[in-house]
């Protein structure tokens, strides 16, 4: 497993404990806090679906690399959401903080979700073309053997015609 990959299960860990300490209300958590959280959440929402789910569909170089940067900005802009943004005493005026942190989670929600359905459709894919592939070659094999069989029965006629009397004795 390489760095990258431990490090973000060891984040998601976190979260996860963070996320149960509150259920079990073991800790407080300020709204500005789970809004910097919900935001960062959003953006690694959004890294993934750059960095993945996007950048497949472009072939040029120009495109996977405008997507490349736009991935990174969101990762940056995440890991200032969680470390930054809370301390910003402009939060304090919001008065619909919960709605815009509902209305980030489901839509984040729904980006994961989408993300995961588009995943599925992406493997059945390789898998109808790994069958069809498979299908061509068997079949291409079928018709090479039943071509060189034709080749050797027309040779055999061939040979016949030209030799009758070999075939008589």
């Amino acid at each position: 497993m390489n760095t990258n990959v431990r490090l973000t299960t060891m984040i998601g860990g976190a979260f996860l404990i963070l996320s149960s300490m509150r259920l079990t209300s073991g800790i407080q958590l300020d709204h500005k806090y789970v809004f910097s959280l919900s935001i960062a959440g959003f953006l690694f929402i959004i890294f993934d679906f750059l960095s993945f789910e996007a950048k497949d569909s472009y072939k040029t170089i120009k495109k996977q690399k405008m997507f490349d940067r736009l991935a990174y900005f969101s990762l940056y802009a995440a890991v200032l959401s969680i470390i930054v943004l809370p301390h910003f005493s402009f939060l304090d005026g919001i008065n619909k903080m919960q709605e815009i942190n509902d209305f980030i989670v489901l839509f984040g929600l729904g980006l994961v979700i989408i993300m995961i359905s588009n995943k599925d459709l992406r493997e059945q894919l390789e898998f109808y073309k790994s069958q069809l592939k498979t299908l061509e070659e068997l079949h291409g094999s079928d018709l090479l053997r039943k071509n060189e069989e034709q080749e050797r029965l027309d040779k055999d006629n061939d040979s016949s015609i030209e030799n009758p009397k070999e075939q008589r004795e």
